[in-house]
C-alpha cells in the first residue's frame, strides 16, 4: 500500500509540473542563484534571473492572471509584483525597477497618500487582470545590491515551488562538483579514526561523473556524513547548490535531500539544514545528509533512515549521488569499515640512538595491519619509518626499527576489516618537556549530535602520566581522553549535567600529578522546557531565555572580550539554532555611557549589525533581542550620516532636459538608516518622495517633468536609528543648451 500511495504522489506532481509558463523576460537565461539555497534564516524561495548588470529589461507576464498585491521597499523584495495565475497558483517578481505604467500610477498614487516610499496594496475585490506575454515591470536592483530577477512560484497556498519545474529554459550539461565529504560521529561513544571528531576527506575526480575517495573509511559506531557540493554553469563563473542529494549504500537508499518546495513555515531550518560552522573560501555550505533532529520532518528529507547510520561490522560500499536540475549527476564512491575500536598491546623492550624494539601483541591483528610513522609534535608526518627486522609468532611480534634524532614521535596505529587500533606515540629519545607550557583549551560542542569534549592544544608534548580533571563542588571528577598527537587530546565529558555544576577544569602530569594547568569555566544548560538566564563574569551582560528558546538542551556559555575598543561578549556555540529570540541584557553600572539614546546593542560579524535597544525606565539598564548567538557589542553612535556623492552634484551646471532623476549616495558610520521613514527629500522646497535602496544606500527621484533653467537647489534630511540627523543641500543650476 506504501508503495501505491507514493506512486500516486509522484504522477500527481508530474501533472502539476507539466504546465508550461513563459520564461519572465529577455534579459537572457542565465541563473546567479537557484532554488533552496541558503540565505540567513531561510531558503532561497525563486530563482535569480541575471539581466547583465543593467537595469530595464522587460517583465512579462508568464501567464494568463491577475495582479493582487503590490509593494514597495527598501529591502527585501523591494519593488514586488504578486500575481495569480490562471491556474490558481501564485508568480512573483522581485527587485524591479519600476512597474508598468498601469501599476506605477496606483503606487504613485497610494506613496502619496502617507508620503512614504514604502507601500503594500492589496488589490483583493479590484484586482488587474493580465495577458500572458504582457509587460507588466522591468527588472531593477530595488531592495538588493546589484541588478537581477528574482522569480517565485507558489502554489495556491502560498508555499515556494522550484520555478524550474515549469519554466525549463537552461540548457546545461555541466556535472555537479564534490569536494569534500565530513564523517561525524552521531554518539558519545562513536568514533572516526579513533577520534571523536569530524574528519573530513577528499573527493578526487576519476572519469566522466565518477569521483572516489582514495582511501576507506574506519568508523565505529552511528556516523553521519557532510558534503561540500555545488552545481556550475557553463558560461557563467557562478556556483549553485544542487537540486538533489541522495546516500546510498550498499545498494540502498538511505537518505535522500530534494528541493521541490519550501514552506514559510519551516523555512528558518535552513541554519540546520547547512553546517554553518563548515563554510568554505566561496561562501559554499557542507549540505547535512541527515535530520539534524529525529523530529524534523520537512519534505525535503526521504529515504530508509534520519542519516544517523549504524552499520554492521565490515566493509560497506558507498555512493552519494549529486544531481542538478537538468539532472546532471556526480557519483563519489568510497569504502567504510565498520569496526570495533581497541587499543594496542605494545611494550618497548630497548631504545637506542640507533634502534628502537618493541613488542606488539598480534594475536587478533596482522603485523602487516599495523602502520608506523615518524611525526613531529603536532602529528604531521615527517618521515617513513625504516623497519629493520622483525620476529613474528602468532600471539607477540618484536619489531626493531631504526631510531632517528630528537624531536620526533613514533605513531603507531592498526586497521583491518573488523578492528581498529586507536593511535599510540613514542618519543625517539630525550625529548625536553618546556614547564611553561603554552595550553589552548576550547569546548567543541556539536548541538545536533550530541557530542561534547574539550580540545586541548600544548606547545610542548606532555611525556609522562597525565591526568584531567573537573572541579565539582570541593570533588575533581577524573575525565577520560583521547590523545591526537603528542600536543593535542580530547577530554571527553561524560554529561552537560556534570559540566553545568564544574567550576574549573584541571590538567596533571607526572607520578606526583603535579598541577600544569587550571582554568575557570562557568557553563549553562538551557533546556526547551524551562527559562533561563546567564550572565557575564562581571555580571554586566546576561542573556535571557524564554521557554522552548532552544530546539534541544544546549550547554552554553559568555566570554567577556573588546571588539573596535566596545565592551563585547561572545555567547557560545556560536553557531547554535535557537527557536526563539533571546533577550540580552547590559547593566551599565559605572554609568559609562552619557548619552542613553545613542546606545545599542550590536551583533557583530564582518560589520556592526544595530539591534533595537530599549531601556528601562533607570536609564541604567538596556536591553535587545536576537536569534543567533555569537558576538554582541555596546556602543554609542554620535556621528550622523553623510552624503557620499550626488548627481547633480554639488554646484554642477547641467543642460536643460539632460537631468532625467535625482541620485544620492550615502552612508551611516554604525547604526544606518532604519527606512523611509527617516528620511525626507525636498527639491526647491517640495517635498517629493525618492525611492531608497537601503543596501546599496541610495536615493532616486525620478523627475517627471524637465526643470526649469535657473537656480535650483535639493534639501535632503537623513535621520540614523539612534536619532542623529543630517540636513544637507544640494545647489546647482540648468542652463539653456
Amino acid at each position: 500500500m506504501k508503495r501505491i500511495l507514493i506512486i500516486s504522489f509522484t504522477l500527481l506532481k508530474v501533472i502539476i509540473y507539466s504546465q508550461n509558463y513563459l520564461w519572465p523576460t529577455n534579459a537572457g537565461y542565465f541563473l546567479s542563484s537557484t532554488f533552496g539555497e541558503y540565505r540567513p534564516g531561510h531558503f532561497h524561495t525563486g530563482i535569480d534571473i541575471k539581466t547583465n548588470q543593467r537595469l530595464g529589461y522587460p517583465v512579462y507576464a508568464i501567464d494568463d492572471g491577475y495582479i493582487f498585491i503590490i509593494k514597495t521597499s527598501p529591502y527585501g523584495y523591494g519593488k514586488v509584483l504578486y500575481h495569480r495565475l490562471k491556474d490558481n497558483k501564485i508568480a512573483v517578481y522581485a527587485h524591479l525597477d519600476r512597474f508598468a505604467d498601469k501599476f506605477e500610477s496606483i503606487v504613485k498614487r497610494n506613496q502619496e497618500r502617507i508620503a512614504r516610499y514604502t507601500v503594500t496594496i492589496d488589490l483583493t475585490g479590484q484586482e488587474i487582470p493580465v495577458k500572458r506575454g504582457e509587460i507588466i515591470a522591468y527588472t531593477g536592483e530595488s531592495g538588493t545590491g546589484g541588478p537581477h530577477l528574482h522569480f517565485e512560484i507558489r502554489d495556491p497556498d502560498n508555499n515556494p515551488i522550484n520555478p524550474l519545474h515549469y519554466i525549463h529554459k537552461i540548457n546545461d550539461k555541466t556535472i555537479p562538483t564534490i569536494k569534500e565529504v565530513l564523517f561525524l560521529p552521531a554518539e558519545k561513544n562513536s568514533r572516526i579514526f579513533g577520534l571523536p571528531d569530524p574528519v573530513s576527506r577528499e573527493a578526487f575526480y576519476i572519469n566522466k561523473n565518477i569521483w572516489k575517495i582514495e582511501s576507506p573509511v574506519y568508523i565505529s559506531g552511528p556516523f553521519c556524513m557532510e558534503l561540500l557540493t555545488y552545481d556550475t554553469r557553463r558560461g557563467v563563473r557562478n556556483k549553485y547548490s544542487p537540486y538533489m542529494i541522495q546516500v546510498n549504500i550498499d545498494d540502498s537508499l538511505y537518505f535522500q535531500v530534494k528541493y521541490d518546495t519550501i514552506s514559510f513555515n519551516w523555512t528558518k531550518f535552513v541554519e540546520l539544514d547547512r553546517d554553518l560552522r563548515m563554510i568554505n573560501e566561496d561562501n559554499n555550505f557542507y549540505h547535512r545528509l541527515y535530520k539534524s533532529y529525529p523530529e524534523m520532518n520537512i519534505p525535503i528529507y526521504s529515504g530508509n533512515s534520519d542519516g544517523r547510520f549504524n552499520l554492521q561490522h565490515g566493509l560497506h560500499q558507498c555512493k552519494i549521488n549529486v544531481y542538478d536540475y537538468n539532472m546532471n549527476k556526480s557519483t563519489l564512491k568510497f569504502t567504510i569499515v565498520s569496526v570495533a575500536l581497541k587499543e594496542l598491546e605494545m611494550d618497548i623492550i630497548k631504545v637506542t640512538n640507533d634502534t628502537l624494539a618493541l613488542t606488539i601483541k598480534t594475536n587478533r591483528i596482522s603485523l602487516n595491519d599495523i602502520k608506523f610513522q615518524w611525526v613531529n609534535r603536532y602529528g604531521v608526518k615527517e618521515y617513513e619509518v625504516e623497519r629493520l627486522s622483525s620476529v613474528i609468532s602468532d600471539t607477540v611480534s618484536t619489531v626493531y626499527i631504526k631510531n632517528i634524532r630528537n624531536p620526533y614521535f613514533l605513531k603507531i596505529w592498526g586497521a583491518n576489516d573488523s578492528t581498529y587500533y586507536k593511535p599510540l606515540f613514542i618519543k625517539s629519545g630525550d625529548y625536553l618537556y618546556d614547564a611553561n607550557n603554552d595550553v589552548e583549551l576550547k569546548l567543541f560542542v556539536d548541538q545536533t549530535i550530541d557530542m561534547l569534549f574539550f580540545k586541548l592544544n600544548l606547545r610542548s608534548p606532555m611525556l609522562e602520566n597525565k591526568q584531567f580533571y573537573l572541579q565539582v563542588d570541593d570533588e575533581l571528577v577524573a575525565l577520560p581522553f583521547t590523545q591526537v598527537s603528542p600536543t593535542e587530546y580530547n577530554i571527553l565529558i561524560p554529561g552537560k549535567k556534570l559540566l553545568d555544576k564544574a567550576c574549573a577544569i584541571e590538567i596533571r602530569s607526572g607520578k606526583k600529578e603535579e598541577l600544569v594547568y587550571r582554568g575557570k569555566i562557568d557553563m549553562h544548560i538551557i533546556s526547551p522546557d524551562t527559562a533561563g538566564i546567564i550572565k557575564s563574569s562581571d555580571s554586566l551582560f546576561s542573556v535571557v531565555f524564554e521557554k522552548k528558546s532552544v530546539f534541544d538542551t544546549l550547554t552554553c556559555w559568555i566570554n567577556k572580550s573588546v571588539y573596535n575598543n566596545w565592551d563585547a561578549y561572545t555567547i557560545y556555540p556560536t553557531y547554535a539554532f535557537l527557536n526563539k529570540n533571546i533577550r540580552l541584557e547590559y547593566f551599565d553600572k559605572e554609568s559609562k555611557y552619557l548619552h542613553p539614546g545613542k546606545v545599542a546593542i550590536y551583533y557583530i560579524k564582518n560589520k556592526p549589525k544595530f539591534l533595537q535597544t530599549y531601556f528601562d525606565t533607570s536609564g541604567v539598564k538596556f536591553y535587545a533581542e536576537y536569534d543567533k548567538f555569537g558576538l554582541f557589542a555596546i556602543a554609542e553612535d554620535l556621528d550622523p550620516p553623510y552624503i557620499i556623492n550626488s548627481i547633480p552634484y554639488k554646484n554642477g551646471k547641467y543642460k536643460s532636459g539632460e537631468l532625467k532623476e535625482i541620485k544620492i549616495y550615502f552612508d551611516d558610520n554604525l547604526s544606518g538608516i532604519a527606512d523611509d521613514s527617516m528620511l525626507k527629500m525636498y527639491i526647491d522646497n517640495q517635498q517629493v518622495i525618492p525611492e531608497l535602496n537601503g543596501v546599496l544606500k541610495y536615493l532616486r527621484y525620478r523627475l517627471e517633468k524637465n526643470l526649469n533653467i535657473g537656480e535650483h537647489e535639493i534639501k535632503v534630511i537623513l535621520v540614523d536609528k539612534c536619532g542623529n540627523s543630517l540636513t544637507s543641500t544640494i545647489p546647482f543650476k540648468i542652463i539653456g543648451q
